[in-house]
């Protein structure tokens, strides 16, 4: 009876444990960080889809805006908080073009945000948002 609560301790800091090495395992798949697997894997997928609709139908966690009717964006965000690795977002727009952005912080809804603050593509790069956060376009081999 005594041994009850060190046995329920050592079970805790055990299963304690287990979870960092899972999210460790996780976290950092060898070579490639978190945000680096995120954007490889979303820029594949927008690649894959000619309009905003299409990816849309098929990935509803995605966020799309149209400009007008020639100009559209859509995409996906990495929120930054409690990643140790940063943020990032992963766009594919109406010139055919998909891009990546790394930063060191997003907290959460802000592309959401962006997104519908902006007025045209051109305003949805240029946006404070991804200097206050030091986004910077990456090239993924």
């Amino acid at each position: 009876m005594r041994w009850l609560p060190v046995y329920t301790l050592l079970r805790s800091l055990l299963a304690g444990f287990a979870c960092c090495l899972l999210y460790q395992s996780i976290e950092t798949p060898g070579w490639m960080s978190a945000s680096q697997e995120f954007a490889v894997a979303w820029r594949t997928t927008l690649d894959r889809y000619p309009d905003p609709e299409s990816a849309k139908a098929h990935h509803r966690e995605l966020v799309v805006r149209r400009f007008g009717t020639d100009e559209w964006i859509v995409g996906t965000c990495r929120d930054a908080q409690g990643i140790h690795d940063g943020g990032v977002f992963v766009v594919k727009d109406s010139t055919g073009q998909t891009r990546v952005y790394f930063g060191t912080g997003c907290p959460s809804g802000t592309f959401t945000t962006v997104m519908s603050e902006s007025k045209s593509l051109d305003g949805f790069y240029r946006h404070d948002t991804w200097t206050l956060f030091q986004f910077k376009g990456a090239v993924l081999e």
